[in-house]
């Protein structure tokens, strides 16, 4: 939460220096006016909305190799992850990274620390366990301190894993149908219909592309939807496109169970690692179908 600074009264100052000289007058002028103008650019971040993305660690695990990182899942990793609880205003980019002086403390998110690594996990194992954490608060959690929800590290944390069980897109997407298959593929529509119809909102879709012995096949990524500051699901404006790049080769069953298993692949593509800059865009092709794989503990 945003600490309170309140500013002495010029005349309380000069009466702290007693007879002061001009010089020093002139010097705690400008010092107040720097401290003004300084809260009023750490009050002037502005944000309407929130994006709330969830991975499918099988597509992080994919596209681990296109982020220079190796990837790791762990046992306890059975679902749908979340990727980040982003401010947003209107459909801009951020605000990112509002306060350099509010630091990342474990110790703060201490008793959250088993649901994280369950829910809000560090994929990458090539970095340490709470970089990613530290840098979702940093980058993005330190933007919505002025909401009592996501006021300090730990409400902030605390509210993302509370949104990963209300809007659980495994589930929305089972009650749809869409379960996780190595052999089963699926539209853009099939994704982006379960979705609207448990929060009345189209999400945006991301997919990653993995290759192997020359064969390209479309992974499901992340689904983001956008939330109210009450929580609530909005509309986030979804305009598709398709990025350069993005085709499609038939494979065969024994290629996804190893994509499943693990297998170090090659990628191509994108992931939607960071903001967007204008409108949403899904990078999942509506031509195309694309795979939905298991998790495998790698």
């Amino acid at each position: 939460m945003t600490k309170e600074v309140r500013l002495l009264p010029f005349d309380s100052i000069i009466m702290m220096f007693g007879q002061t000289p001009n010089s020093i007058r002139s010097v705690l002028i400008l010092f107040e006016l720097f401290l003004l103008v300084h809260i009023s650019v750490c009050n002037s971040q502005k944000w309407d909305h929130f994006m709330f993305a969830q991975a499918w660690p099988p597509g992080t695990c994919a596209d681990a190799g296109k982020e220079h990182h190796t990837c790791h899942i762990g046992s306890q990793v059975k679902s749908w992850t979340i990727h980040g609880l982003w401010p947003t205003l209107g459909e801009t980019k951020g605000p990112t990274s509002c306060n350099t002086s509010w630091t990342f403390d474990f110790s703060k998110i201490a008793s959250l620390a088993s649901q994280l690594k369950t829910y809000w996990p560090n994929l990458y194992n090539d970095t340490t366990q709470d970089s990613f954490w530290e840098h979702e608060w940093t980058k993005h959690g330190t933007c919505c301190t002025d909401l009592a929800a996501t006021s300090g590290e730990h409400n902030y944390f605390a509210s993302g894993l509370t949104l990963n069980q209300k809007y659980n897109i495994q589930q929305i997407l089972s009650d749809s149908n869409v379960v996780p298959s190595k052999t089963t593929m699926y539209s853009f529509d099939d994704f982006l219909n379960a979705v609207q119809k448990a929060t009345g909102f189209p999400p945006v879709l991301q997919c990653t592309i993995t290759e192997q012995n020359g064969e390209k096949y479309h992974l499901i990524d992340q689904i983001q939807i956008c939330l109210n500051k009450d929580f609530s699901p909005r509309s986030c404006s979804d305009n598709t496109v398709y990025p350069l790049g993005y085709y499609h080769s038939k494979g065969d069953n024994s290629t996804m169970a190893s994509i499943g298993k693990g297998v170090k692949n090659d990628l191509i593509g994108r992931r939607s690692h960071h903001h967007y800059h204008g409108p949403p865009q899904s990078s999942c092709s509506k031509k195309y179908k694309f795979y939905y794989p298991p998790i495998h503990q790698v």
